[in-house]
């Protein structure tokens, strides 16, 4: 499967397909010049050795560089070191970086790629789920400060995208199950045929079956592009309905601090308290919260944030960045497929909903079950 992001003279194609990196779909800008293989040394292990081979063996000049793997690591010093290491080898302006690895290899080699020599070709080589149906698709690369996450970063969108789900066999599973968060929140927020496919599809999703995976993974990276065509540098305020669940995420990942909550696990939680919240802010159909929730049950995947303090939780919330005012800011959604961002939700509404969910929203579950998924 081919996705096409329309981006003028930028425009680029992620290309979706089980085994894909057993035949890489080699362009004609890697024919010519020196070039990088950015990693790190598991992914070098489980993939990247093999991708080296192949492309070797079609002509292509290319060397791995490894940078060290976690989230602490995204940080300028290793921008640095990879472009002292992308320097030593002969890299030019001819020259092009892969980014193999998950959000982080990600996040640095595009943000290496946007600067060495004032800028240079990447390919994003996702190879966990979260990077395949996100971090990977957008143009967003960026750096860590001490003050806060991706504080330097560029737009800089990569030149192609090589998605292939048969690597996510070795993925740990609650990262595997992290990355989900992400597919749902697509499908929610555009695409209800994708979220339809899921619930028909659980077997399957959570065997990790690879044809499965690429109908979920093309879907999901759709939702995103026609965003991100719409509004490629988020100035048009389209973009921010990517943040569907980010709100409580974003505060939950800062309140029990990075790395206790996978960034998909946050999601999942943000958005089960976004549905609940939609049912009164945005008249969301009982059904289609029920929907969410069992969802994101059967995937194994948290929706309660229970244990979490709700006052700390409403202070993080009001410093989103989609807020402007007293007020808390929340992507809502009227209907599975739809979301709009509600800037006016009452602080009151927010702190009365997380310290009491299922009762605050009026309803519960088919045969008295509270519409409440503990963690």
């Amino acid at each position: 499967m081919l996705i096409k992001v329309r981006l003028g003279d930028k425009a680029y194609g992620i290309r979706v397909k089980a085994g894909l990196l057993e035949s890489p779909p080699i362009p004609r800008f890697l024919r010519e010049g020196r070039h990088v293989l950015l990693t790190n040394r598991r992914v070098c292990k489980l993939a990247g050795q093999g991708l080296l081979g192949r492309l070797r063996n079609a002509g292509i000049r290319i060397e791995a560089v490894m940078m060290p793997d976690g989230e602490r690591y995204k940080t300028l010093a290793t921008v640095e070191k990879v472009a002292d290491a992308l320097l030593a080898r002969g890299l030019t302006r001819k020259s092009s970086l892969l980014a193999m690895g998950g959000g982080v290899v990600g996040d640095v080699g595009g943000f290496v790629a946007s600067t060495y020599m004032r800028g240079i070709r990447y390919i994003q080589v996702p190879t966990t789920l979260l990077a395949q149906v996100d971090s990977s698709v957008g143009g967003k690369t960026g750096v860590n400060l001490r003050g806060g996450k991706n504080m330097v970063g560029t737009f800089y969108q990569p030149s192609e995208v090589w998605t292939d789900p048969t690597v996510l066999g070795t993925l740990p599973a609650r990262e595997y199950r992290a990355g989900l968060a992400e597919i749902v929140k697509a499908g929610i927020i555009g695409d209800p045929v994708l979220f339809r496919f899921m619930e028909g599809h659980v077997k399957e999703i959570n065997a990790r079956d690879p044809q499965a995976l690429s109908v979920l993974i093309a879907r999901a990276c759709w939702v995103k592009a026609k965003i991100v065509m719409e509004d490629e540098f988020e100035t048009a305020g389209i973009r921010e309905k990517l943040n569907f669940g980010h709100t409580l995420a974003h505060a939950l990942e800062t309140g029990v601090g990075y790395g206790r909550l996978r960034h998909g696990e946050a999601v999942a939680i943000g958005m089960a308290f976004a549905m609940l919240l939609s049912r009164e802010r945005a008249g969301c159909p009982r059904r289609d919260v029920d929907r969410v929730l069992a969802l994101l049950k059967s995937l194994g995947l948290p929706a309660s944030w229970w244990g979490y303090d709700a006052d700390s939780l409403v202070r993080l919330m009001k410093k989103d960045k989609k807020s402007a005012g007293r007020d808390v800011a929340e992507v809502v959604c009227p209907g599975i497929g739809s979301v709009k961002v509600d800037r006016n939700v009452p602080e009151a509404a927010v702190r009365q909903l997380l310290k009491n969910p299922a009762v605050h929203a009026g309803f519960h579950q088919a045969g008295g079950g509270s519409s409440h998924v503990e963690h």
